[in-house]
């Protein structure tokens, strides 16, 4: 198993949990990452959110977007109980011609937008009734959980346009994270193909052991720990989507041997990948 960063998989295309009670306590040990998009509505309190390494503190009425298969955690802040609510979803369940509002939104996470009251209590009527269509499941709750989500997403791309002549909400990337922040983007567009640090080190005119040494700074895993992740991760995604063979599938994720995928697979969660689709496929 990799210790410096956990991965998580969802079974379905949206998710959203409450946690109204937060204690100052509540600290993230390890970096995680998922293969779908974060919304971090901080209602209350203080939080910081550190992306490679860099701590991005939090005030209340904010929200974080925060771009897939980016590792990233939380921590305290000021010792204050806070409430937040999380919201993740895939890039499936946003039609086609409203996929503009993800690219303004988490192209260049951590984008921080700050609200108001009157904005605070706009967002906590929309993700109120996400949370009760989320937790009743009726009939058009799926169809119903999308507008409301497109919603909250043209609502954040309206102020985070405001906002963005504001020095005070635009971060300003250091050299190291810009490099490291294009090497992950460029790993997860390359997946399928063979990725040997030595073509990375060309690809970004960087030497071998400077790249190993800047990514693992800024991320706290290796980068072939972060190669395998994402992969291991993509691989669940098709595995629980799509009725691919398994030999299928992990060549798509960049494993040219079945049997190393195979391996890396349980090496990761401890159990094959037939016996993770058997336990984790969605019934039809």
């Amino acid at each position: 198993m990799v210790k410096n960063i956990n991965f998580s998989q969802r079974e379905h295309s949206f998710y959203i949990h409450s946690e109204p009670d937060g204690s100052s306590k509540g600290e993230m040990r390890t970096y995680h990452l998922h293969d779908d998009f974060e919304i971090y509505f901080l209602i209350k309190g203080e939080r910081a959110y550190i992306v490679h390494n860099i701590h991005y503190p939090i005030k209340e009425q904010s929200l974080v977007f925060i771009n897939r298969n980016i590792a990233h955690k939380t921590a305290t802040l000021n010792n204050h109980n806070y409430y937040r609510i999380v919201m993740n979803f895939r890039e499936s369940f946003i039609p086609q011609h409203a996929l503009y509002l993800i690219d303004i939104l988490f192209s260049k996470s951590p984008t921080v937008v700050t609200l108001n009251d009157q904005d605070t209590m706009r967002f906590s009527q929309i993700v109120e009734i996400l949370l009760y269509e989320y937790n009743e499941r009726q009939c058009e709750s799926s169809l119903y959980i999308q507008a409301l989500l497109i919603q909250l997403l043209i609502l954040s791309k309206r102020l985070y346009e405001k906002q963005s002549d504001s020095s005070s909400n635009i971060y300003h990337n250091q050299p190291s994270e810009v490099l490291i922040s294009r090497v992950m983007k460029y790993i997860y567009d390359q997946l399928e193909k063979d990725l040997p640090l030595q073509q990375l080190a060309k690809e970004f005119h960087i030497s071998e052991q400077h790249l190993c040494r800047q990514f693992r700074r800024w991320t706290g895993c290796t980068v072939v720990q972060y190669i395998n992740a994402v992969r291991v991760n993509e691989a669940k995604r098709l595995l629980i989507e799509t009725d691919e063979y398994i030999n299928t599938i992990s060549k798509k994720v960049g494993y040219s041997n079945h049997a190393h995928f195979c391996r890396v697979f349980k090496q990761h969660l401890g159990i094959s990948p037939s016996t993770y689709r058997d336990k984790h496929r969605i019934k039809g």
